[in-house]
This record gives structure tokens, C-alpha cells and sequence, in this order.
């Protein structure tokens, strides 16, 4: 939650972008006497402990959606904050954020009844993780996905969103193409 709040504060998610890259990274300043084991095992934990962020932020999305007493100016910014927070974790590890693919493809409509700003953030957000995450999808979930409105949830969001949620959908487009 906090770090979703620091995103909400600082309204970008550049600086905990460069933290998990450092975090991930094999080559840490001061990991650099240590044996290759340590440096492994603290690799791990570090995998570990995103998997169980990538969870606790699918699970703060599903509160605020459930959230009534909420106005649609602070689910907005709430929605914002967690899906570039969720964007950070997609490069950090896509493979935790694609066990909740099902959860993110609803969010392609657009239609959360959210002011325009907001919606246009989503969507941006959303596209950016689908980019970082098409690429880790097996051959049947290729499959499956073509099956959906996937495809042409993104040609809308082109056409509606604006420049930044447009080229984020056109890139996520092209990776899906390309993969299948």
C-alpha cells in the first residue's frame, strides 16, 4: 500500500522502476565480495517477496473496486496509482503479474465510470503491463486470448485514449501479433 501511495504522491512510477531493478539486478555494489550462492539466494528472496507484492496489489485492486463508499475521484486515483504500481512489477517479473491476466482483461473495456483522465491512465497503464507480459504466454493461452475481445478492446482504446494509452495499445497489439 505504501508503495502504491507513493506512486499516487510522486504520479509516476519511474523511481520504483529503478529500485527493483536494482533489487533484481546480479550485480548489486554491495553484493559484489559476496560468493555467487549469496548473491542467488538474496536473488530468490527478492523473486519471492515480488510475487507476494504482485498478490497484495491484485488483492487492493479488488478492494477498491468493492469499495462503494468510495467517490469515483478516489477510486480513479486509486485504480491509477495501482495499475502503475502494477506496471513497475510487470518489468520487474511478468510472469507473477500474468497469473492474474483474467483479473487485468476486464479493465481493456474502459469503462469503469471513471473521469476521462483517469480512464486514459488506465488504459495507458494496462497496455504498458500487456506489452511486458505477451511475451511470457505459452502457445494455448495465444490461443485462448484470440478467442476473446483482447484484440479489439485495444484497437478502442486507439481510437478513444489518446496519444500515450494509443501507443502503449499499439505496442501491446504488435506483441500480441507477434506471438501468435
Amino acid at each position: 500500500q505504501q508503495m502504491v501511495e507513493v506512486v499516487k504522491a510522486a504520479n509516476t512510477e519511474h523511481h520504483l522502476t529503478l529500485l527493483f531493478r536494482e533489487l533484481l539486478s546480479d550485480t548489486l555494489d554491495s553484493d559484489k565480495n559476496r560468493k555467487s550462492s549469496a548473491r542467488k539466494k538474496r536473488n530468490g528472496r527478492a523473486k519471492t517477496h515480488i510475487s507476494m507484492l504482485v498478490d497484495a496489489l491484485f488483492e487492493m485492486l479488488l478492494l477498491v473496486e468493492e469499495d462503494n463508499e468510495k467517490s469515483a475521484i478516489e477510486k480513479g486515483g486509486d485504480l491509477v496509482s495501482i495499475f502503475r504500481t502494477l506496471r513497475v512489477f510487470t518489468d520487474a517479473s511478468p510472469a507473477d503479474v500474468l497469473r492474474h491476466l483474467d483479473t487485468l482483461l476486464p479493465y481493456l473495456k474502459v469503462d469503469n465510470g471513471l473521469r476521462p483522465s483517469d480512464e486514459a491512465n488506465i488504459a495507458c497503464s494496462l497496455c504498458g503491463v500487456l506489452s511486458r507480459v505477451v511475451p511470457e504466454l505459452d502457445y494455448d493461452e495465444c490461443e485462448r486470448l484470440t478467442e476473446t475481445s483482447l484484440a479489439d478492446d485495444l484497437v478502442g482504446i486507439t481510437k478513444r485514449w489518446g496519444k500515450a494509452a494509443s501507443s502503449s495499445a499499439v505496442q501491446a497489439l504488435c506483441q500480441f501479433s507477434a506471438k501468435e
